[in-house]
């Protein structure tokens, strides 16, 4: 039996969240000393007709893979100030989820334009195959 964190971790890698998706994050509250905010995270997904296409609200499974405490109201309470907790959020999620790395995925065309970016700020980008140490940057952020 896998234990909670491998768990969550299995089930975002099942919605399809890989190096390169796109995570949205909202700051539902902020405290009144500016210390904590609550935050929620989501997924576009994409089901096998248009009609299925949701989107889909993967809170409590960023929390628990990430270690982080969920509120009662089901969002997840992180503390701290004077950076973007929404960036901090998806950071944790990619170190949760890759902590060995992730393959670089920017691709090239024939004449050397990017034709997908690699989320990864771990090198210049130069080389197609390259291996990121830190799993970290391997998701791409959205702030609602």
């Amino acid at each position: 039996m896998l234990n909670r964190k491998e768990d969550a971790i299995q089930t975002l890698k099942r919605l399809g969240v890989r190096p390169g998706s796109r995570i949205y994050v909202k700051v539902e509250t902020i405290s009144e000393s500016g210390m904590s905010r609550t935050l929620s995270a989501y997924i576009p997904y994409r089901g096998k007709t248009k009609n299925e296409d949701s989107i889909l609200d993967i809170t409590v499974d960023v929390g628990v893979a990430c270690g982080l405490a969920i509120t009662k109201d089901r969002t997840i309470r992180i503390s701290g100030c004077g950076m973007d907790m929404t960036f901090e959020l998806v950071y944790l999620l990619g170190m949760a989820m890759f902590p060995k790395g992730f393959r670089c995925i920017e691709r090239r065309d024939t004449q050397g334009r990017i034709t997908r970016h690699c989320p990864s700020n771990d090198h210049l980008n130069h080389h197609e195959g390259a291996w990121h140490k830190s799993g970290g940057y391997a998701l791409n952020r959205q702030r609602l």
